[in-house]
């Protein structure tokens, strides 16, 4: 299974960004306050990139999906009121 995950990542994806942890507590903060959604860290993680890399998205048409909404209760509070 790894193999054919591989061989479908590697012809289909052109690129593969990585993102902080604390970028993805910063999404998971914004997409709170700015649209009322609760998102899981995986969820968060496509707007965590764009943050990351403002420039290399500026003027450009994007699309971010956010799904999951499995978020620890405790966690998501300690994220949201973090400054």
């Amino acid at each position: 299974m790894r193999k054919l995950g591989f061989k479908i990542i590697k012809n289909n994806v052109d690129e593969v960004i990585l993102v902080k942890e604390e970028t993805i507590r910063e999404a998971i903060r914004l997409l709170w306050e700015k649209d009322n959604q609760v998102v899981e860290g995986a969820g968060a993680v496509g707007p965590a990139a764009l943050i990351e890399n403002r420039k290399q998205f500026k003027n450009k048409k994007i699309v971010a999906v956010i799904s999951g909404g499995n978020i620890d209760d405790d966690l998501f509070n300690e994220i949201i009121h973090k400054r």
